[in-house]
Order: structure tokens, then sequence, then C-alpha cells
């Protein structure tokens, strides 16, 4: 029903992130690693510096132009000094090639570990985002996102909506055809809902067979508009059990508008009375294959 509800259009100057934050757990590990390669350089400065006295000295010892250069270094160092010096020059060198050499593989073990625990944290962020059967976000994300969004409308003095979707003797469906045919069920709702949604719109899946809709700039008109349009496009939802006979699909719901000083948990309590009313008023038979 075109018009009843517009796309939402952003407040100037107001930025919605919908994804939470995580924290960066590899950000120590990074930092550590970082000082490591810093602390290496440093060494290897060092090294070279003492090389370059190293040969230096052999040089001046072994070709004659040198020799004047190693006469003052006699002059400055007893000659009874001179062979321990280079011999300990030569160690400490050795001694920070075996340090580098070790660190250095110290350091490639450590950012083979910070590589997997990023895809590690990858793979948990995916997991806490989208619940994996519908690609939805999931209740956790809900619990985070909608007081969020309950406090800019009331900031804003912008309406916001949310309605609850149940799909109707899921259990009795489930517990009949399996829970392959169940989770086809699910996916199927997610779909019709995902699709009738606008892009402002924010779908969840909230708990086995329940799925929430969060409607930001939309009011109790706009809801209810939406919720038309869904029972239009959900008319002809049909899905084929193991028996091979197409068998409908149906669903109730529940609006809620918020209202300045309500909270999300109150919000929530007045979209499932809402549910539980369409129930009653209207029972569902289960659904029977033809």
């Amino acid at each position: 029903e075109p018009g009843e509800r517009s796309p939402a259009e952003p407040h100037p100057g107001e930025t919605k992130t919908y994804a939470p934050v995580f924290p960066d757990t590899t950000a120590f590990l990074r930092s550590e690693l970082a000082q490591l390669e810093r602390r290496d350089w440093e060494l290897i400065s060092v090294g070279a510096i003492l090389l370059v006295v190293l040969v230096g000295t052999v040089l001046a010892a072994i070709f004659p132009a040198g020799r004047a250069f190693g006469n003052q270094i006699i002059r400055i160092v007893p000659r009874e000094l001179l062979a321990p010096l280079i011999y300990g020059l030569v160690a400490i060198v050795l001694l920070l090639n075996v340090y580098l050499i070790a660190k250095k593989r110290l350091v490639a073990s450590l950012q083979k570990h910070l590589i997997n625990l990023e895809v590690q944290l990858a793979q948990t962020r995916e997991t806490v985002l989208y619940d994996p059967l519908t690609q939805l976000y999931s209740r956790r994300v809900c619990d985070e996102i909608l007081p969020k969004e309950l406090s800019r409308a009331a900031r804003l003095k912008r309406p916001v909506s949310i309605l609850v979707v149940e799909v109707d003797n899921f259990r009795e469906t489930n517990a009949h055809y399996g829970h392959m045919f169940g989770d086809r069920l699910l996916q199927e709702i997610a779909g019709l809902l995902k699709n009738t949604a606008r892009a402002s719109d924010l779908v969840f899946r909230f708990g086995g067979d329940e799925f929430l809709l969060l409607l930001p700039d939309t009011d109790a008109v706009g809801v209810q508009a939406l919720r038309r349009r869904l029972d239009k496009a959900g008319r002809g939802l049909s899905l084929s059990p193991p028996s091979g006979h197409r068998m409908a699909i149906s669903f109730s719901a529940g609006a809620a508008t918020f209202r300045p000083g309500q909270s999300a948990p109150e919000l929530l309590t007045e979209a499932e009375a809402a549910l539980y009313e369409e129930q009653t008023r209207a029972p569902r038979s289960a659904p029977s294959s033809s």
C-alpha cells in the first residue's frame, strides 16, 4: 500500500549504527608484536655498529694503510686488552644474531597466532550478529539495538514501532513433519519478512518461531500498513512437506508503537500482548497438507 509508510530519512547530523561494537581482543597482541619488532630493530642497529667496529679493527690490522689507525687504537686501548676486546665483540655479534633469530621465530609464531585469533573473532562476530538458520539479526543484537533505537526516537521526537511475528502451530508442524521441515518453514517466513520490510527496518529472529521487526520512523498507522502488506504477501505462501503435498503457511503478529518514557521490555510486553490477543481472537488450526 504505497504512501502509508515512507522510507525512513536520516535525521540531519544523525548517524544510525546498527551493528554492535565488539572489543578488539587482538589489540594487545598487536601492540606487543609492534614493541618486539621495535626492540629487534634497536638490537639490529647496535649489532650493525658493533660489526662495523669489528670489521674496521680487523681491516686495520690486516692492511698496511690501516696500521696507522690500528696504532691509534693501541694507544687508546692497551695491547693486552685488544685481543679480548675483539673476541668480546665477536661474541656479542654472534649472541645478537642468535637472539634475533630466536626473536624472529617468536614473532612469526605470534603473528600466526594473531591471524588465527582474528579469524576466530570474525567467526564469533558473525555468529553473534546473525542467526545461522535464517541469516536474520540475532536476539542478542535486538537486545542491544532496541533500547538505543528507543532512546534515539525519544531524543529526536520521531516515531518507532515494533512488530512481533509468530508462526502459527509451529510446534505441531515441527513435531509432525520433523525438524528439517520446520527449519525450511522458518527460512520461508524469514525471507517473506526481509522482502516485505524496508531497507531501514531491522528484522530479528527473536525466539524459536518468533520474529521481531524494528521499524524506525513508523507510527501506529505505518505499522498496520506493513501488517497488511505482510498478510497480502503471505497469502500464497506454502511449502511441501516430506509427503509431497503443498501446505499453506500462516502467521500471527502483534504491533506496538513507542510512547515517551516507555522501556524496551514494556514495549515488547505490549507487542506480545497484541500477538496473544490476535491468536486467541482468531485461532489458526494446525496446517494440513493437501
